[in-house]
């Protein structure tokens, strides 16, 4: 028992002072900020263009909703605008006020 737990150790120990510089050469990778490429001007606007992007993406996948219906049993139904159909404008004569 004696001898397996002092291989283990020596094996634990072995792996430990191998493994050393190779974490180390990452380590250095990580910490080494990468070469400046761009101004921070332009790095910021890049920056803000791809958050407007973003959001003008999320702004199109919510859906769109009709005007709200008011039914003679005093129901209210809201519907959604089939992707691809036009969107209801303000004006639309066809809608019916609450």
């Amino acid at each position: 028992m004696r001898n397996l737990t002092t291989i283990l150790c020596l094996t634990l120990a072995v792996i430990i002072m191998v493994s050393t510089p190779v974490i180390a050469v990452d380590l250095h990778k990580v910490q080494t900020p990468p070469p400046p490429q761009k101004n921070p001007e332009e790095m910021i606007e890049d920056g803000l263009k791809m958050i407007l992007n973003a959001l003008q993406l999320l702004l199109k996948s919510l859906p769109q909703y009709k005007a709200p219906e008011v039914l003679e049993n005093g129901d209210i139904i809201i519907r959604r605008v089939p992707p691809g159909e036009r969107k209801p404008k303000m004006g639309d004569k066809t809608q019916k006020e609450i």
